[in-house]
């Protein structure tokens, strides 16, 4: 017969992951959403996405709010629990908490092209995925925000965002400035046609690589 912990790893992967944070706690397996939303706020504070600053009654603070997800194996077995924090960037007021929020992205068509011509000659394929990559470019405008639900601050104050997290409106376009100015610096150029392809070539090898927020086709 299956063991207790079988059945409720079946159980939490057949059902749906808790929608918030008082959900989370109440749940059987809250000491380990718990250990997911400490090891998030460790990693802003690692790197230095945020500071702990004294608010003033002049700033539009924003709110959060966690979103929870649970990582399966190929056999349904649990094999992480994760919780990411999300900022409500709806609250967000234009030319105040963030400016321009366009971020261009690859077309469907150009993809296709790359797709067919890596057929064609036979070319090493891969798809990359930017880990917490919103979190590593700083943010250009001022933005302030209430401590998540479950994170004690002393009263009165409130954390500053020196970087860009998941949710404000401006994230995706401060990320491909920050992969597009680093690409130009180690030589890559951009395709005239579509900018969001970018190529490299040292001798007779040439590296392509297809931008779709933090998606990459190498």
């Amino acid at each position: 017969p299956p063991s207790e912990e079988h059945v409720e790893q079946c159980f939490y992967s057949a059902f749906q992951e808790p929608l918030f944070y008082a959900e989370a706690m109440r749940r059987s397996d809250a000491d380990k959403w718990q250990a997911a939303m400490d090891e998030e706020i460790s990693a802003f504070f690692a790197n230095g996405t945020w500071e702990i600053v004294p608010i003033d009654p002049l700033w539009n603070l924003l709110s959060s709010k966690w979103v929870y997800k649970i990582k399966s194996d190929e056999n349904g077995h649990i094999t992480r629990y994760r919780a990411r924090l999300v900022a409500k960037g709806f609250l967000q007021r234009l030319g105040i908490d963030y400016g321009d929020i366009f971020a261009p992205v690859v077309r469907y068509s150009t993809l296709r092209m790359l797709l067919a011509l890596a057929a064609h000659y036979g070319m090493f394929k891969r798809h990359l995925d930017c880990p917490k990559a919103f979190t590593q470019a700083n943010l250009d405008t001022p933005c302030f925000m209430k401590p998540p639900p479950g994170m004690k601050i002393p009263a009165g104050h409130c954390l500053r965002l020196h970087k860009s997290i998941y949710g404000l409106k401006q994230a995706s376009r401060l990320f491909h400035e920050l992969l597009v100015t680093f690409l130009l610096s180690i030589g890559f150029i951009a395709s005239p046609p579509d900018t969001c392809v970018m190529y490299l070539i040292v001798g007779a090898q040439i590296l392509l690589l297809a931008i779709y927020v933090d998606d990459l086709l190498l």
